[in-house]
């Protein structure tokens, strides 16, 4: 702190207004206050700078994304910084989470103290369990924080993971039915067919005719007579044979009675 209370001290003489004439001490105007402040704040940004740039160092030359300062995390770091330079010893929050912004699965911290930022660094880097928080590959966020008391540094790392959205859910299939075709069975029942034979009576030799025998015999006598006049003619497309119970055109098969 004396060191940059020193700096700070040269620069603000820098800015002194000349002396009114008459009076026997400068005056410094509200320009002065503005100007030293303008001047403390960037030379804290600048040895924050000076820690993230090397964090993203060691990131990048693992092959690990560089991460991106952010402001939520910054304030609660700077916060924690200057509560360990009041107290003048180092310590994790409770309550690092305290106003962070963005959604989150893990918030990690690394805090340290000595004469400089590299020294703080290079410390850092060489214990194996902070250099682990230093290059976690969900890491995507920065936050640091830095204050100063009688010469010594106190610094705040917070690393950020973000809270990863939800998987989509797989896509919905519509359930496969699978129609059976339904067949229905029909048993047509058909009524008794009466068959009339048209020889129902056959006259075995030396039988004698039943009742209707004749009337069976002269229908055979007429039938054989038709049959042999197709013959004769030589089996005209034209010619149709009556029988009992039915006719006949030439090419169709004929069943002659047994005799």
């Amino acid at each position: 702190m004396k060191r940059i209370v020193a700096v700070l001290g040269l620069l603000g003489g820098l800015v002194v207004t000349a002396p009114v004439q008459g009076s026997a001490t400068p005056s410094v105007t509200q320009t002065d206050a503005l100007s030293a402040d303008h001047v403390f704040a960037s030379m804290l940004q600048a040895e924050i700078n000076e820690h993230v740039t090397r964090v993203n160092q060691e990131r990048t030359s693992r092959g690990l994304n560089p991460l991106t300062v952010d402001l939520s995390l910054q304030a609660g770091a700077q916060r924690w910084a200057q509560s360990m330079a009041a107290a003048g010893q180092i310590s994790h929050d409770p309550n690092r989470t305290a106003g962070v912004t963005i959604p989150y699965e893990t918030v990690d911290e690394s805090v340290g103290y000595g004469p400089s930022s590299k020294y703080i660094l290079d410390a850092l880097v060489a214990d194996p369990p902070h250099l682990e928080l230093m290059i976690k590959p969900g890491h995507t966020l920065i936050g640091v924080g830095v204050a100063w008391r009688n010469g010594t540094q106190y610094a705040v790392h917070r690393y950020l993971t973000p809270k990863q959205a939800p998987p989509p859910p797989p896509p919905t299939t519509a359930p496969t039915t699978t129609t059976t075709p339904q067949v229905q069975s029909t048993t047509t029942t058909m009524p008794p067919m009466r068959v009339t034979d048209p020889w129902p009576e056959q006259l075995s030799e030396g039988a004698a005719p039943s009742r209707g025998g004749a009337r069976n015999s002269r229908q055979l006598h007429s039938f054989n007579a038709q049959f042999r006049m197709l013959l004769q003619r030589g089996g005209s497309s034209t010619g149709q044979i009556t029988y009992p119970g039915g006719t006949t055109s030439p090419g169709d098969p004929i069943v002659l009675p047994s005799s």
